[in-house]
């Protein structure tokens, strides 16, 4: 698992229901294997250079996005790094798209450039990113937190249309998970909403000889 990141992440959500989630643990469990890593690696990598080298959407050949995997559906985060400091952060909870390799690609698009925190970035930045992927797993409102272990489970706090979010693995503690969860969405003292996540996390540093 990657190391746990210290900084609270302002994420855009797609939050329409959170009774139902399209891919099953055994789905989940193949993004463990390299090849399927890299595969969806490879697919965020070309949509970063695609759109900081050109201002175009990637649009992958049918063998990039073989498997029945990359045609299921589900939630997607991808989250950039440069010398340990957020650059951009973008995805979504639940599908928002079709098939999985559409979210893959338009959450690192999104990432370089619509997190409102950031300036978009530039092809020249892209050496030496971290590209993070979170690939959501199965979620279910949580009221005891006993047993809850923030490096393995996300958290999303809902109160109205207000939401925030932590991946796996972006929390120390239940406690900061909690509180920056909060702190993101803006609520205050509000009645929450816990919703907990499983999730799949590995990341590549984009290489400039790669960039090509």
């Amino acid at each position: 698992m990657s190391r746990c990141i210290v900084v609270a992440l302002i994420l855009w959500l797609f939050l329409p229901s959170f009774a139902a989630w399209p891919l099953s643990p055994r789905q989940l469990d193949l993004f463990r294997l390299p090849s399927i890593q890299k595969q969806t690696l490879d697919l965020a990598e070309k949509a970063l250079i695609a759109w900081t080298k050109t201002g175009k959407p990637y649009v992958p050949s049918q063998k990039e996005i073989e498997g029945d995997v990359f045609h299921a559906q589900s939630g997607v985060f991808v989250t950039l790094e440069k010398k340990g400091k957020l650059v951009g952060c973008r995805g979504t909870l639940s599908p928002a798209r079709p098939y999985l390799y559409q979210e893959i690609v338009e959450s690192a698009l999104a990432a370089a450039s619509r997190d409102p925190r950031f300036q978009p970035l530039r092809s020249s930045d892209l050496p030496g990113i971290r590209m993070i992927v979170t690939i959501v797993g199965e979620a279910m409102n949580l009221s005891d937190f006993s047993g809850h272990d923030p490096l393995i489970f996300g958290l999303c706090a809902r109160s109205g249309d207000k939401a925030g979010v932590m991946l796996p693995g972006e929390a120390p503690s239940t406690d900061k998970q909690m509180a920056w969860c909060r702190k993101r969405a803006g609520i205050i003292a509000e009645p929450v909403t816990w919703i907990r996540f499983t999730g799949i996390r590995f990341s590549r540093i984009l290489k400039e000889r790669d960039l090509s």
